[in-house]
């Protein structure tokens, strides 16, 4: 399913609940470029929803090399595919 990058407001500001069912986090590790797509109900079970989530990715890990701290990410939505 392709994805698209989405605005939904400043970085600072943007909160877990800010995402729909629809969207993913798209997370790369900035040591060994590992890129990785995260669901939100996966978030939802870990982290309450009025988390920031700069503060979210700030404490999530690597699982290829251990790295934590501050992960590139962004926050991407599933495309409506043409009908055929």
């Amino acid at each position: 399913m392709p994805y698209e990058r989405v605005i939904l407001g400043p970085r600072y500001a943007l909160r877990l609940e800010n995402l729909q069912a629809t969207d993913a986090v798209e997370v790369e590790c900035p040591a060994c470029r590992r890129r990785a797509l995260v669901a939100p109900h996966k978030l939802h079970d870990r982290f309450a929803p009025f988390e920031r989530m700069t503060q979210i990715c700030r404490r999530m890990r690597c699982r290829r090399c251990g790295n934590s701290g501050d992960m590139n990410w962004n926050i991407v939505r599933a495309a409506p595919q043409a009908p055929r």
